[in-house]
């Protein structure tokens, strides 16, 4: 008997085609954890509007914390009384090496287990092997996920399908999987390190193999696919768009949507306060456009290591009263100041979807947004603006051509056509069908 078939049968599935599917998600970044409410949102969001079909879902999170070189390093300091360094400066020399052994031989106590909307949550914990690098963290995350996966399997029995999000790294478990268990997957490509040319070359045929091997291959924008032609060759040209679904809360918001007045005139944007998402720009192009106009405010949600920078900016820049810092807000707060604000801008560098887009939709805003990936397929005549990413003049005069247009804007019409593109019926129907064909 063969490692695969033994392998299969020490955890073999039950042989009724009438039960449930079992469906296991790969997230590649940790699934909801405590300390970030965006890190796997979007495939919380997914099982979200499958609820009512006849499919278990079960989820594996990763998580990488520590490498074993700062362990054995810190636990030499504390053998000479040497002061540690940090994150592990209140660890004493019992728990270092306790530390350390789990992380050398993975046990029971690096995983956990828990249930998210009727989803199965299976956590575990591992340790970088070597210090933390592009070029070789794969190796740890897949070390860290096949344990997980025996855990998994062991509490929850063996999926019937497993649906990796990103090829690096929840679609290299995947591949390794379907090797030695015969469990097919299906891959979405959401990941925007295509884009920025962050994922060593050397990793790009392995990551051509998991492309092909998987049942079917799907990417989160038109945009993201002609990245990943570019990026892998002819393989990725079997991308299929699979576009991301509206989170649930920004379904539930019945028209007539609320009368806004003209003035003033509130311009919102929603993300983190990353180089990526290009702030800088924006504060600078609302400069150009209305700086010393009462009549004219910007709202930005979210955080970030540039908030500081961004506030001197808008010092600098003279827009301290028309400009609000909302700082980190909840999903429920986003969608009212999307309900009381007239327009969303968006200004990144690099968009592989953009979900913030489609939520405002979703509260009949027009919207504002470079043409820097996903948004160049989301943002059309009937919903908004295109300005090429980079350039402030272009942004500023869009700006001020939204604000005079505004009225043009059919909210009711932005609203209808969201919730037909990217509302969960259509979604979920269309998924379904995809787990029913991979599992056949």
């Amino acid at each position: 008997m063969n490692a695969v078939s033994s392998n299969t049968e020490r955890f073999a599935r039950p042989a009724d085609a009438a039960r449930q599917r079992h469906i296991l998600i790969l997230p590649s970044e940790q699934f909801l954890p405590a300390e970030s409410h965006l890190a796997g949102i979007f495939q919380h969001h997914q099982i979200q509007a499958m609820q009512g079909y006849p499919l278990h879902f079960g989820v594996l999170s990763v998580r990488l914390r520590y490498s074993l070189p700062m362990l054995v390093k810190n636990l030499v300091r504390r053998c000479f009384g040497r002061p540690r360094t940090y994150p592990l400066t209140e660890y004493g020399f019992a728990a270092l090496g306790k530390l350390l052994w789990q992380r050398l031989l993975p046990s029971q106590h690096s995983v956990t287990f828990e249930t998210i909307a009727q989803a199965q949550v299976v956590r575990v914990e591992g340790a970088w092997l070597l210090p933390p690098h592009p070029r070789w963290d794969h190796l740890s995350w897949l070390r860290a996920g096949k344990h997980g996966f025996f855990h998994y399997v062991k509490r929850h029995g063996m999926p019937d399908l497993i649906h990796a999000h990103n090829a690096l790294n929840a679609g290299l478990l995947a591949q390794w999987i379907q090797r030695r268990y015969g469990v097919p997957y299906l891959l979405t490509e959401h990941s925007s390190y295509y884009q920025q040319g962050r994922v060593p070359m050397g990793l790009l045929p392995m990551i051509r193999q998991t492309v092909a091997q998987a049942r079917r291959y799907f990417v989160v924008s038109p945009q993201l696919g002609r990245v990943m032609v570019a990026q892998l060759g002819p393989i990725a040209q079997r991308a299929e768009p699979l576009a991301n679904v509206l989170p649930p809360l920004f379904e539930e918001q019945p028209l007539p949507l609320p009368v806004k007045p003209a003035n003033p005139f509130v311009f919102l944007a929603v993300g983190n306060l990353l180089p990526v998402k290009g702030h800088a720009l924006l504060l600078e192009s609302f400069a150009l456009a209305f700086a010393g106009n009462p009549h004219m405010l910007l709202r930005l949600a979210g955080d970030g290591p540039l908030r500081e920078a961004l506030t001197a900016l808008a010092a600098r820049l003279g827009l301290e009263p028309q400009i609000t810092f909302l700082g980190e807000i909840s999903a429920q707060q986003v969608k009212q100041e999307m309900l009381t604000a007239h327009a969303l801008v968006l200004s990144s560098h690099i968009e592989t979807f953009g979900v913030v887009l489609i939520e405002a939709m979703a509260c009949g805003l027009p919207v504002l947004a470079t043409a820097c990936g996903g948004p160049n397929d989301l943002v059309e005549t009937n919903n908004g603006l295109l300005v090429p990413p980079g350039e402030p003049s272009a942004m500023a005069q869009a700006m001020q051509h939204l604000q005079q247009q505004w009225p043009q804007f059919e909210g009711a019409a932005i609203r209808q056509n969201a919730l037909e593109r990217y509302g969960s019926r259509g979604f979920a129907q269309r998924l379904y069908a995809i787990y029913q064909d991979a599992c056949s």
